[in-house]
């Protein structure tokens, strides 16, 4: 069976699991409800704050994990949503990784910002908002014998984005973003 079937299988089947409870959504990525998690990487900039982990320590290939990156910007400022012509849209570049099979990410609903000294309406995030990077370890047969000499994985890349506040737009942005994980034996 190929990975992406594999992959697809699994996606699938946890699309069949119930949501989870709105308590349970609130405390994702936390420590018992006391906020990120400790293994959470936590970046501050002039524009926004950034929480950002992996949803397992522990990956095994063909099985389903998340990078998950908890948003907040600063007062007055918005970032760009898909859908907004001519800036840099928030999202995240993942270095290429032949042992890597990712999803598209996932963005939540954003609101439509009207800017007035262009006259313009754009889609924009303004409030917290969380991005999901859903990807597995590819556990195909070409890659078995590589996947089976490691001990642990590396993700590394970039989260980018542009902000603006009610009077200017800032030059973009791009974060180094980095989450190394324990690999499970997949056999």
């Amino acid at each position: 069976m190929s990975l992406m079937r594999v992959f697809a299988w699994a996606v699938a089947f946890m699309s069949l699991m119930p949501p989870p409870a709105p308590a349970q959504q609130a405390q994702a990525g936390t420590d018992a409800g006391r906020g990120p998690r400790a293994s959470a990487t936590r970046v501050t900039t002039d524009h926004l704050r950034l929480s950002t982990y992996a949803s397992h320590e522990v990956v095994a290939p063909g099985r389903p994990f998340s990078l998950v990156f908890d948003i907040t910007p600063r007062a007055r400022m918005h970032v760009y949503a898909p859908g907004a012509d001519n800036y840099r849209i928030v999202g995240v570049t993942l270095e290429p990784n032949p042992l890597l099979v990712a999803q598209p990410l996932e963005y939540p609903a954003s609101e439509i910002y009207f800017f007035e000294p262009l006259n313009e309406r754009v889609p924009v995030y303004m409030k917290p908002f969380r991005l999901t990077q859903t990807m597995a370890i590819d556990g195909s047969r070409e890659n078995r014998a590589e996947v089976a000499t490691l001990d642990e994985v590396t993700i590394t890349g970039t989260l980018e984005y542009q902000a603006c506040d009610d009077r200017i737009c800032f030059l973009p942005a791009s974060l180094p973003i980095s989450y190394t994980m324990k690999l499970e034996d997949g056999r």
